[in-house]
């Protein structure tokens, strides 16, 4: 909802405006989230398994500009 909605409707109706979900939409939006959260490890995980090793690490390692340059 839109922040303007939200404040129309608290003004002109008070807190009816605002609906708690029923208890099988709460119960269907924490199974999507479970199933939309295993599917994107899935696919994170997938993809860096087709990655080379070296590539996969570029991704995970600190930004080249955070390293330290080396004293000799």
């Amino acid at each position: 909802m839109r922040p303007l909605a939200v404040a129309a409707g608290l003004a002109l109706d008070g807190t009816a405006s605002l609906r708690l979900p029923t208890l099988s939409r709460t119960a269907a939006f924490g199974y999507l989230g479970v199933i939309v959260t295993a599917a994107a490890f899935f696919l994170w995980y997938f993809e860096r398994r087709l990655q080379a090793p070296r590539r996969a690490g570029e991704r995970t390692s600190p930004p080249h500009w955070t390293r330290r340059p080396r004293l000799t």
